[in-house]
């Protein structure tokens, strides 16, 4: 530091931070530190002052801990009395760095007022930044400031480009609620004075994000927002409020005014702009998923709304409405439910006909837009479309019949993307076993096309054995097609949806195809896993009323898990000449010795009640109803 070049003088400085993070170093040593770098700041050049500067912003933690400070703040704020606007634009941004030790020092406060009054941009710049660190740590400064900020911004001579600095200051106005709603009220006064697009720019973004992070009357200002989009012809600026109307709905759905609601409604069915119903749309379902509430008094508009553009030549449109109208459909159906039990007063939603209304249009308005989506090749629309469906087919029986028919006659008709639409169905499949069967012949016409690549094959196989399981020849004839891969994850299909002896199958035909160890030994404990399930699932479905045969199946299924457990090593190591791995099995092991275990016990169980035939207690009573039980079915079918 003592250096006379600079260069090694900077190098020194910026080591310093270092001293401040160690333990052991002393508060003598720390305070002389904190001296001789105030002290550069105040005689050196304005590049020793910006290396002393980070120092400071590297520090300012270690800084606040500390007690020994006057001294050093007040030979740095002597800095602000030079003639050079640069050096205290560098001060400004040293007291910003500090902003947290001296958040109600007067000196810093009056230092940045009257910096805010400079001709120089750059220490206006500077006192700008320094004033959004000091606002949120200073109630003091914010009201202080507030009254400043204004008259420079109704100055007809300051500059756009400063204004668009100013503006944004009020949304860290957050301490309480005087204090926002003075800054909400200021921002209101200034954009009904100056309602230039330039100025709208800056002031509409900082009213939004001031209401989002206060919570304070966030009605209020969505009601300012609409008194001066209904008033206001320009497109760009309509475009802007609405914009940041979303961020608001998505923040406070429970403080929205329903009057707000049935007039954003309004306003977009009298609208003939694409962009706007689009983003009233977005508002809508914000709401909806925050937990807002639609008024019963503007359901018969926004069925309007949503029934005049879901089936719309712009996809964008098409797509938010229907999402905004499913996620309608699914929030007023679980809220009439709960009305119909606790209420007969159904004004949740004006009536159950609206609800089946929209459903039917849904319907229509999904199957036309994936149609579209489809000619358009556009894969992005296609999964958000596609996942709309799903979740549609989830909660209505009807929907899913329509939807599956719909999608498996499209891939007969569409080979690039049957990828998407086949992965679509698998996953419809699971809740909806029985109308997959109806397209037994659908499936067998795709699975006839030799050109399929091994991921569509492997879901229309994974469609055609919860259709046809029976089947097994034709499954194993589909099945040279796939690769070891997927014919293991069809396997694992198959023991998911309680196909034990189709596994078994599969996984006894992999075994042929195996010749690393530890693979060998997983799918045998597989097989014995699945033989153990069968011998369950027969229990539960026999119909004869007979203790013995049900303790012989239990038997069975218990040894075909001590089978797996003995099979299973605790650890195995594998080396593919590359890497060296260790392969363990604590949490199979684990869960076989688990179901090995209750199957054991409930063995016992039944095995006493036929040994000693005891009369008061009937099979029909405790055996087979036993079985049959939701709990023991759902440790069974997992």
């Amino acid at each position: 530091i003592r250096s006379k070049e600079a260069q090694r003088q900077f190098e020194a400085i910026l080591k310093m931070p270092g001293l401040f993070k160690k333990e052991t170093t002393s508060t003598t040593l720390i305070s002389a530190a904190l001296m001789k770098l105030a002290t550069l700041f105040q005689e050196g050049t304005n590049e020793m002052r910006l290396n002393v500067t980070k120092v400071l912003d590297r520090i300012a933690n270690q800084l606040q801990k500390s007690s020994m400070l006057d001294d050093p703040i007040k030979i740095i704020y002597s800095v602000m009395h030079s003639n050079d606007c640069i050096a205290r634009a560098i001060t400004l941004r040293a007291l910003a760095i500090m902003a947290h030790i001296l958040a109600d020092d007067v000196e810093a406060h009056l230092h940045i007022r009257l910096a805010l009054d400079s001709n120089d941009e750059i220490e206006i710049l500077a006192a700008v930044k320094a004033a959004k660190k000091f606002i949120p740590c200073s109630k003091t400064f914010a009201m202080s400031i507030s009254t400043k900020l204004v008259s420079l911004i109704e100055d007809l001579t300051t500059p756009l480009t400063i204004k668009s600095w100013l503006i944004p200051l009020f949304e860290h106005m957050t301490h309480d609620a005087t204090v926002s709603m003075k800054g909400r009220q200021l921002l209101i006064s200034l954009m009904t004075n100056d309602t230039t697009e330039e100025f709208l720019k800056i002031a509409v973004p900082t009213l939004a994000r001031l209401a989002v992070k206060s919570h304070i009357e966030i009605g209020e200002t969505v009601k300012f927002f609409l008194k001066f989009l209904k008033l206001e012809p320009r497109q760009n600026c309509r475009k802007l409020i609405l914009c940041h109307l979303v961020p608001i709905a998505r923040c406070g759905p429970i403080v929205w005014l329903d009057s707000t609601t049935e007039d954003l409604i309004t306003f977009a069915n009298n609208s003939d702009d694409d962009y706007v119903r689009l983003q009233v749309l977005r508002i809508i379902e914000a709401l909806i998923n925050g937990g807002g509430y639609i008024s019963p008094t503007s359901t018969s508009d926004l069925k309007k709304l949503l029934q005049m553009f879901t089936i719309h030549n712009n996809i964008q449109v098409a797509y938010q409405c229907c999402s905004t109208t499913l996620r309608i459909i699914l929030k007023y159906r679980n809220i009439s439910n709960l009305s119909l039990v606790e209420s007969t007063n159904n004004e949740l939603f004006s009536s159950q006909n609206i609800l089946d209304d929209l459903i039917e249009h849904l319907n229509t308005a999904l199957a036309v837009l994936l149609t579209e989506i489809i000619q358009s090749n556009n894969l992005k629309e296609l999964q958000d479309t596609l996942s709309l469906i799903e979740q549609s087919s989830r909660v209505y029986n009807d929907s899913a019949q329509n939807f599956i028919h719909l999608l498996f006659t499209t891939c007969t008709n569409v080979e690039k993307l049957l990828s998407y639409l086949t992965k679509s169905l698998v996953r419809l499949s699971t809740n909806h076993k029985e109308i997959i069967s109806n397209e037994i012949i659908q499936l067998r016409h795709l699975l006839a096309n030799t050109s399929l690549n091994d991921d569509v094959r492997y879901n229309l196989l994974a469609l055609f054995v919860l259709s046809n399981s029976n089947d097994i020849n034709e499954i194993h004839e589909h099945i040279k097609q796939l690769s070891s891969w997927k014919c293991f994850l069809l396997a694992r299909w198959c023991i998911r949806h309680c196909l034990y002896k189709l596994a078994i199958n599969l996984l006894e035909i992999l075994l042929n195809y195996i010749h690393i160890s530890i693979h060998e030994i997983w799918l045998r404990t597989l097989i014995d896993i699945c033989r153990a399930e069968e011998r369950l699932q027969t229990a539960m479905n026999f119909s004869e009323n007979n203790l013995e045969i049900l303790c012989n199946n239990l038997i069975e299924a218990g040894s075909f898990y001590e089978s797996s457990l003995i099979q299973m090593p605790l650890r195995l190591s594998i080396d593919d000449n590359e890497h060296s791995i260790d392969a363990i099995f604590d949490f199979e092991r684990a869960y076989c010795d688990i179901r090995s275990s209750i199957i054991h016990q409930f063995y016992e169980l039944i095995h006493t009640i036929y040994q000693y035939d005891l009369g008061m207690i009937s099979f029909d009573l405790l055996g087979k109803r036993m079985v049959s039980l939701k709990f023991l079915k759902i440790i069974f079918s997992k």
